[in-house]
């Protein structure tokens, strides 16, 4: 009985920091950019839901907290929340944090009129165009230099549905724009009639994986990284991660 009693009680010692980890919430920082991340849709985006599915593989649950994006970063590097989804890497960026496996891959393209096609192979080809770009984001490195430089004179509005109503006002010639935040700001904020006359250059502009990020104020979200990914890659393997993106 005493080598039974202490059998099962070695067993109970050895689980307690995986039932400590499953009982783990990770608390992650979002921003608006849907259809990826939004607090107003299913699952909070579908980034969101693949986050959330990644750590569920490894037993934790996830917690989000949508704010401004610079808000949404800052609360994260000084670790008051765990992490934040989702980011492109930076040198910058990765002084502060761990970096996750890709979890999608985000294209920008330049949209424009049907009647209006664009003709152009490298950044310099697009100065002769009016082009439109959103506030807060990053078009590429030989984009940024052409816009400092004066290569291109770019307008800036705050929002993305702006400049597309820009380009269906005739005010602008083009806008670059993630493929598949464009498609759902078409779907959701547009009449159908609007949406066909707008269509995108095949080249795209810029691409650049998209990525989790946890906080290095917290030495163990090392450790929490790997098991993300291991989380991730099971997604991707089982075809539920494209599954999700089809969506």
């Amino acid at each position: 009985m005493y080598k039974l009693l202490r059998a099962l009680a070695v067993l109970m010692i050895a689980l307690l920091p995986a039932a400590a980890q499953a009982q783990r919430t990770v608390r992650i920082t979002n921003g608006e950019w849907p259809p990826y991340l939004s607090a107003s849709l299913p699952e909070q985006g579908v980034l969101s839901h693949i986050v959330t599915l990644a750590f569920k593989q490894q037993g934790l649950a996830v917690e989000y907290g949508f704010f401004p994006w610079a808000r949404a970063i800052m609360l994260a590097k000084v670790g008051e929340w765990d992490g934040s989804a989702a980011w492109a890497r930076s040198p910058e960026r990765e002084r502060d944090f761990y970096f996750s496996d890709a979890l999608v891959v985000s294209e920008t393209v330049l949209y424009h009129l049907k009647s209006h096609p664009l003709a152009w192979s490298t950044v310099g080809d697009l100065a002769h165009y009016r082009i439109g770009v959103s506030r807060g984001y990053f078009y590429g490195a030989p984009f940024e230099a052409a816009m400092r430089d004066g290569t291109i004179q770019a307008e800036n509005v705050t929002l993305d549905e702006m400049n597309l109503r820009k380009i269906l006002g005739g005010r602008i010639d083009a806008f670059p724009v993630d493929r598949r935040v464009a498609e759902d700001l078409l779907r959701r904020h547009f009449s159908a009639a609007d949406a066909a006359l707008l269509t995108f250059h095949p080249k795209p502009l810029y691409i650049q994986t998209v990525h989790l990020m946890l906080s290095r104020a917290h030495p163990a979200n090392g450790a929490l990284m790997e098991q993300f990914n291991k989380g991730l890659k099971s997604l991707r393997e089982s075809g539920q991660l494209d599954a999700l993106l089809r969506q």
